[in-house]
């Protein structure tokens, strides 16, 4: 249990612009018991954090041309249409998420790279541009209940993740063939991952922590009431807007870019539970008694792995020590061995 000690109790007070409340952060004794039984399921399971290359705008995206192939995948419930690209089963039916095919388009992208064969990138690219509404957004038609929610998301609902992941595709098809079909797709879908939730896109603030915090800007994968600042969407996201960033010379990414970091900077430690990460901040943010689940940290060990690979990432792309810092000191909490062997080799 001694990392759940240290630095359970973090108290953020005034940190950064007067006026700013950050709430004290400290963790429940059954958090940090949760999070130590995740901790002992991640090292049984064997679970390695990965580490890639620095991130670049229109390199091999998270090292996905080893890692991400639905064409071999087993998963039953990812199929095929007749153009090859993917979709997977919610309940009776398959449908095309966004995510999956961007995630889909990356992997052949990376391998694309090496091959020089890009058919299958530019098929799952297209397949985008005609799945995006005409405001930018790209709507799920998927049926979904977030475990906040005591109902299930109305037919298009949105996700600032799907928007980013989207980006992260378009600035490498531009990049590749200069199509401004792609940079008007891109453009699109960039300004309606910055529209206010109030707006209706999934643009929201911190101030769910406090009133104070309502100029830090945030991305929320899926949206409720109160946030629940999911991490790894948002991080995804941020990606997203880097790539677009650098890409597509945008300046409106790059500003927002550098607003998400800052975000990011300080929200981090209330992910922390001294000996694991969460999953979001849904154990913060929804302390009331109506909601429908029990109220406590949401941690995953395989979300775990996934936030020290996002976060190594996203130091590369950002030189931000506080990412860096923090992905170690989460690999420490799982896999104590390799902590100086990614000190060394993320310098």
């Amino acid at each position: 249990m001694n990392h759940a000690v240290h630095g359970v109790v973090l108290l953020l007070l005034l940190t950064g612009c007067s006026g700013e409340e950050w709430p004290e952060h400290r963790p429940s004794i059954a958090a940090v018991a949760i999070g130590e039984a995740a901790a002992i399921e991640y090292r049984t399971r064997g679970l390695v954090a990965r580490t890639q290359q620095p991130h670049s705008a229109v390199g091999d995206y998270l090292s996905y041309s080893s890692t991400v192939d639905h064409a071999r995948s087993a998963n039953p419930r990812l199929k095929f249409d007749g153009a090859n690209i993917p979709m997977v089963r919610y309940g009776d039916s398959f449908y095309y998420n966004p995510v999956t095919i961007s995630q889909f388009a990356l992997g052949e992208y990376g391998r694309g790279l090496s091959s020089g064969e890009y058919t299958s990138f530019f098929k799952a690219a297209d397949k985008l541009l005609e799945i995006q509404d005409t405001d930018g957004a790209f709507r799920y038609r998927i049926p979904k209940r977030h475990y906040t929610m005591p109902a299930a998301y109305r037919d298009g609902w949105i996700s600032g993740m799907a928007q980013g992941q989207v980006l992260s595709v378009m600035a490498r098809a531009w990049n590749l063939s200069q199509n401004k079909a792609y940079l008007h797709a891109g453009n699109l879908a960039l300004e309606f991952l910055t529209t206010p939730i109030d707006r209706g896109g999934p643009m929201t603030t911190l101030a769910d922590l406090d009133p104070s915090l309502s100029n830090y800007i945030f991305f929320e994968e899926y949206l409720s009431k109160p946030n629940v600042y999911t991490l790894n969407g948002y991080v995804f996201t941020l990606l997203g807007l880097y790539d677009w960033c650098h890409a597509a010379d945008s300046d409106a990414a790059c500003r927002h870019f550098s607003q998400g970091v800052q975000t990011l900077e300080k929200l981090l430690p209330y992910y922390d539970l001294g000996n694991f990460s969460t999953y979001d901040l849904s154990y913060i943010t929804h302390r009331r008694p109506d909601f429908i689940e029990p109220l406590h940290a949401h941690v995953d060990v395989g979300y775990h792995r996934l936030h020290i690979q996002l976060l190594f990432a996203l130091h590369s792309a950002a030189e931000s020590p506080v990412f860096k810092a923090t992905a170690e000191r989460w690999l420490s909490y799982v896999e104590p061995s390799r902590i100086l062997e990614v000190t060394a080799s993320a310098k």
